[in-house]
């Protein structure tokens, strides 16, 4: 999945590295399992 060149599989790519500078992982867990890492932010202090 990671090299497809699909349009919606580049679309969510995008939005999620680009927009919301997150990383997604996928599984296969009996079937896809798709998964949205965002970084978290540290408070200051």
């Amino acid at each position: 999945l990671y090299k497809s060149e699909s349009i919606g599989m580049q679309l969510i790519h995008s939005i999620v590295e680009d927009q919301l500078d997150a990383t997604i992982e996928f599984t296969n867990n009996n079937g896809l399992e798709c998964n949205i890492v965002f970084p978290k932010e540290e408070e200051e202090l």
